[in-house]
């Protein structure tokens, strides 16, 4: 851009160059001619006679005098041929009345060895033209001035062009210092800790916009650490149970022999754990791909009846649950056919900590049950119970959050965190509900349909 106006400052400044010069060369001439024409005398039958000295130098430098009829009076010492017949042609049209310029005045140029320019002054007597005066001057002086002023216009744009370029690597240099540190900055942070924010006080709307999204990219990616860590504290929270399962089991067989019925309970129980770990495995992976392609399907009265069968039946279930949980009859109540756009793992995953949740604060009865909402699935789980208190129902949701610590319960507060999680993942979501007037549980699971 910058080199662009230069060239053509430089283009136009030679082109005015160029006109100044071509005017100052007429000017001269006319005002040669203008000097000249006082030297002609009219006689009273009209031809024109030269007063002066022979040497006077308006009238032998370049100079021609012209009659009415074209005829060359007086010429110029050394005049060639050719250079009078220009100056006569010349002299015939400014006295034809085809001369544009001052006082009826017409210039032209004849080439000769070197270009020639010529100017025509017509001689008035009573208002009438009786003959003219052509002054003549070589423009070569006039090309070396142009070609002089070309050059010095040419290496001043390049000097002004290179002073720019210097000004403003400088200039540039000092602004891009800031984004150099501020990078720096966040790169350092970043891997050390992200949880710091570069700010925008003191800083131009430039600088300030950028570090707003500097820090948003911070925030981002303390966002994914957080992720991953409370990923691994669930996914610890879920396989927590099974895996003390197996070690208790496989420390119960070492310890005695035992009988063949006791080796094959132990070996149910060591098949379901490892079932278990196996499932909260699978609805993670489900979940990612659920996340990162295309959305599965599933049968939601199978994927709740296997759910529910995983938290209230067989002996890891049992031995997470309370002795007072066993009178506790959970039913499952879903319409033929309705299908959830999850994997199956996923819907399992997600649900069974709510059936569990429910089953431990219910008095007698958890119902889970299953509808379309549009173009949802809803899957509410209800129990007989004391229900959520309206102050935490907008915590429950959140890692490691247990509404009574003191309640006996060895979870770590991260079940429903899971399930938020895999709902999300999902494109869906679990809504807590606070309890009603008469007591009462219910939490929603929102998953899209199929």
């Amino acid at each position: 851009m910058t080199a662009g106006w230069v060239l053509a400052l430089g283009v136009g400044g030679n082109l005015l160059v160029a006109a100044s010069l071509s005017r100052a060369a007429d000017d001269s001439l006319l005002a040669r001619a203008e000097a000249a024409s006082s030297a002609v005398q009219i006689g009273p039958d009209g031809l024109l006679s030269v007063i002066g000295p022979d040497d006077d130098r308006a009238l032998v430098t370049g100079t021609w005098v012209v009659d009415a009829g074209g005829v060359v009076v007086k010429a110029p010492w050394g005049a060639g041929e050719e250079a009078t017949d220009g100056a006569a042609a010349l002299a015939r049209d400014a006295l034809a009345g085809r001369g544009t310029g001052a006082e009826g005045s017409l210039a032209g140029t004849v080439d000769l060895d070197d270009p020639v320019r010529l100017v025509a002054l017509p001689v008035q007597r009573d208002g009438d033209a009786v003959g003219a005066v052509v002054t003549s001057a070589s423009l070569n002086p006039y090309a070396r001035l142009r070609d002089t002023a070309v050059v010095a216009s040419a290496v001043l744009g390049l000097g002004l062009l290179v002073v720019v370029h210097l000004v403003l690597r400088a200039a540039l240099g000092r602004a891009l210092a800031p984004v150099a540190q501020m990078s720096a900055q966040v790169e350092l942070w970043s891997t050390d800790d992200p949880e710091q924010r570069l700010g925008q006080e003191h800083r131009p709307t430039e600088l300030a916009e950028l570090s707003g999204t500097l820090d948003g990219l911070l925030a981002r990616i303390a966002a994914v650490l957080r992720h991953e860590r409370l990923l691994t504290a669930e996914l610890s929270h879920e396989l927590r149970t099974p895996l003390a399962q197996l070690q208790a089991e496989l420390d119960w067989l070492r310890a005695d022999e035992r009988t063949a019925d006791q080796r094959e309970e132990s070996l149910a129980v060591l098949d379901a754990s490892a079932a278990r770990m196996r499932g909260v495995i699978d609805a993670l992976l489900a979940s990612a791909r659920t996340s990162a392609a295309t959305a599965g399907r599933c049968d939601v009265a199978s994927a709740l009846r296997a759910a529910v069968e995983e938290v209230t039946g067989g002996p890891v279930a049992r031995a997470d649950r309370p002795p007072e949980d066993d009178d506790v009859a959970v039913s499952v109540e879903v319409p033929a056919g309705l299908v959830a756009g999850v994997e199956t793992a996923v819907l399992e995953r997600a649900v069974a900590p709510l059936v569990a949740n429910a089953v431990r604060h219910a008095r007698h009865r958890v119902v889970v049950s299953a509808r379309r909402d549009g173009q949802d699935v809803v899957v509410g789980v209800h129990d007989d119970g004391e229900g959520i208190p309206a102050a935490v129902v907008g915590r429950v949701l959140e890692p490691g959050f247990r509404a009574d610590p003191s309640d006996g319960h060895p979870g770590a507060g991260l079940g429903l965190a899971l399930a938020q999680r895999l709902a999300s993942g999902a494109g869906g979501a679990v809504v807590p509900h606070p309890a009603g007037p008469d007591g009462g549980g219910a939490v929603d699971l929102v998953l899209p349909g199929s």
